[in-house]
């Protein structure tokens, strides 16, 4: 059974399908802080240790340093003492290097965005998975950051040719996103067109069974899409 989650500002219970980052219902304010854990990168309550993998929660001026640390090899039980132990020079030299890498993520999610209105499950939480899972690449390879360029301004351009192109992006869930873009601008041909559209919802179905708790909570807004004119 999922524990009730209260606004931390006015108390308000929030619904049974509430997800970290959306608003309260009743002040519109923030549920609870949550930050992004320096190891497992999923966000997590402000508190000491990450729900989800244990490991101590720093403040996020220490998640870049830590991502950059995490890569050089420094394990989880260490990884506290070693971000306590860097001098201000040498948090700001992997901040900045961290800095450049995520940029690439910022301006893929980016460029994800201009599909929105191919998809039948509005809003940004697969964006948002996009980002996850992106960002537990960094630093990215020199590899996978001339295939970000490779992509650059191919979303932006939304001709099937063009997302087709995409089906090999780096994070799992932007090529799923392209591919349903991709099938929902193929020309309609009889049965296929039918057949297209229905594996479109399949795909998107699953990238929200990754993010969501209960999906079949958002299925029925999916459905509604195939039957209302």
């Amino acid at each position: 059974m999922a524990l009730a989650i209260y606004c931390e500002q006015c108390q308000c219970k929030q619904p049974h399908d509430w997800q970290a980052g959306d608003a309260c219902i009743s002040c519109g304010g923030v549920v609870r802080k949550e930050v992004r854990c320096t190891w497992c990168v999923q966000l997590t309550p402000h508190a000491k240790f990450c729900k989800h993998c244990g490991s101590e929660v720093h403040n996020d001026k220490f998640f870049g340093p830590a991502r950059i640390l995490k890569s050089l090899g420094v394990d989880q039980l260490e990884l506290p003492a070693k971000l306590r132990a860097l001098d201000e020079a040498k948090l700001n030299q992997y901040q900045q290097q961290y800095n450049q890498h995520y940029a690439l993520i910022e301006k893929t999610v980016q460029e994800l965005e201009h599909l929105e209105d191919l998809f039948l499950i509005k809003g940004r939480a697969k964006y948002s998975q996009v980002e996850e899972e992106l960002l537990e690449k960094i630093p990215f390879s020199q590899s996978q950051i001339d295939k970000f360029h490779e992509y650059e301004g191919k979303f932006l351009d939304k001709s099937p040719d063009k997302l087709m192109m995409t089906a090999d992006h780096p994070s799992r869930s932007g090529a799923e996103l392209s591919l349903v873009a991709d099938l929902r601008r193929m020309p309609p041909y009889g049965n296929y067109y039918s057949s297209q559209f229905f594996v479109g919802i399949i795909i998107e179905y699953s990238i929200w069974n990754k993010i969501m708790p209960s999906p079949r909570i958002r299925i029925g807004a999916v459905a509604s899409k195939l039957f209302l004119p």
